[in-house]
């Protein structure tokens, strides 16, 4: 925790008082503890990285790295065009409970595609709204379909791959699962469509299992219908999100994705930046321990990264949103607030450019891109 304030702070002298309220926020603690937990950040750095942790007497502690340049964003090689990729919403013949569940998968799947940096994935928003011309309507070259059947207590869910041009398929796959088997779909369907279409530069982020995922399909159920009313407006829906994001925690208090989720709802529904400072604070413990529980997962630092912004910590907010944005190349979300905390700073041409970016892979965004 000491080490990634300091390293949210990087280049700027964090002050004792503010090193301990992040690190220790409901303990009381003497400079003594905060002193020896230096030391052992400096131990365990070794001998070649202790000297970054700088003190400066009487005021507080520096972690010395230099800000590095933006990580260059995924494209296409000389003279070759960026291939696309459209999820579409998965067709169930079954119930209404179901087709949401398949829906939000769906989105799941995009989303676990959006790792990679062979295709540039269309953002799930767009590809929910596609025709049956959709995907040249977004200049997709490759689109994921997925039919579910209901039987009895299982799944029977076909999925496929085609090529826009021409309707050849290099991949389709039947799966029959039960409910609870459903969630190992996310994990699976994008490491099998990769394969079609990778390079070996993937291979490393194929064996990278996606985390902060929920163990219980219940869980996955709560945190859908949470995010869907969360994305909705209207007297009551934000409250009823959080609602929903504490019954998923119920039966997983592990599901980083839903606490990142819940720290976020917390704070819309109190008013966002406006909110009073416990809401901000709860918020705050919520995302944080998020990304303790999955590190790699980019949600959970995005939301980190808005409750940072909200509370008016620029430098940490532009952090854990860039970071975000490093982790999953191809997530237009993640692009969309980091232009957001960019602008903020007054940074506009680099706010715009990124701006213009998450609209060009997410033709039908939400007018929240344009704050």
């Amino acid at each position: 925790a000491l080490l990634t304030h300091l390293a949210a702070h990087r280049g700027a002298v964090v002050p004792k008082e503010s090193l301990m309220a992040a690190v220790w926020p409901d303990v009381f603690v003497s400079d003594d503890t905060l002193t020896q937990t230096v030391k052992d950040l400096r131990r365990l750095l070794g001998p070649e990285a202790r000297h970054l942790v700088r003190t400066f007497p009487r005021r507080g502690y520096m972690l010395d790295v230099v800000r590095a340049d933006p990580a260059p964003q995924p494209s296409p090689g000389p003279g070759t065009r960026e291939l696309r990729l459209a999820v579409l919403p998965f067709e169930v013949d079954g119930d209404e409970t179901d087709d949401l569940l398949f829906r939000d998968l769906a989105e799941e799947v995009t989303y676990g595609l959006a790792r990679y940096r062979t295709l540039a994935v269309i953002s799930p928003y767009s590809a929910l709204g596609l025709s049956p011309e959709g995907p040249r309507e977004v200049r997709a070259d490759y689109v994921v379909r997925g039919r579910v059947r209901r039987a009895g207590d299982r799944y029977r869910i076909s999925v496929d791959l085609t090529e826009t041009v021409g309707r050849r398929q290099p991949w389709g796959e039947t799966f029959t699962l039960d409910e609870a088997a459903v969630l190992t779909l996310e994990n699976t369907l994008p490491r099998r469509i990769i394969q079609r279409v990778a390079s070996p530069a993937e291979e490393s982020a194929m064996e990278m299992p996606l985390s902060g995922r929920p163990t219980d399909i219940r869980a996955f159920r709560h945190f859908v219908t949470g995010r869907r009313f969360l994305r909705d407006a209207g007297p009551g829906v934000n409250e009823t999100a959080c609602d929903h994001l504490r019954e998923a925690l119920k039966i997983d208090p592990d599901f980083a994705i839903a606490l990142a989720y819940l720290a976020l709802a917390e704070v819309i529904a109190a008013g966002y930046g406006s909110a009073p400072q416990e809401v901000l604070d709860r918020a705050l413990a919520y995302a944080s321990r998020a990304v303790a529980l999955a590190p790699e997962e980019a949600r959970c630092h995005r939301m980190l990264g808005l409750v940072r912004l909200f509370r008016r910590e620029t430098g940490a907010a532009e952090f854990h949103a860039r970071h975000a944005l490093e982790l999953n190349p191809y997530d237009t979300d993640a692009m969309a607030q980091l232009s957001f905390t960019l602008s903020n700073q007054g940074r506009g041409r680099e706010a715009l450019e990124l701006c213009r970016r998450a609209i060009e892979l997410h033709p039908f965004h939400p007018m929240w891109y344009f704050v």
